[in-house]
């Protein structure tokens, strides 16, 4: 019986390891897609570092060296802005 409390204390703690680095459950889409491919080629900068007139063409031009969807752009964006 201790075995089996034991190994379901483990998963338990397996699994909330490695959903640790997952998303908030109140992540914007935005967030999301900034998190997904922004990160594969760089540290994520805080949204505070930079204005809503610093961060629309850095987006643009860097969205588009991702070639994400203007929609995804627009939704970086967005999420970048509200939260700076």
């Amino acid at each position: 019986m201790r075995l089996i409390v034991l190994l379901a204390i483990c998963s338990v703690a397996i699994i909330g390891a490695a959903c640790a680095g997952g998303y908030k459950k109140d992540m914007s889409q935005g967030e999301k897609i900034f998190r997904t491919y922004c990160q594969t080629c760089h540290t994520l900068p805080q949204p505070s570092l930079k204005t809503d007139d610093q961060w629309l063409p850095l987006v643009q031009r860097y969205g588009k060296r991702a070639k994400l969807s203007q929609r995804q752009i627009e939704l970086i964006t967005q999420y970048l802005t509200d939260n700076n």
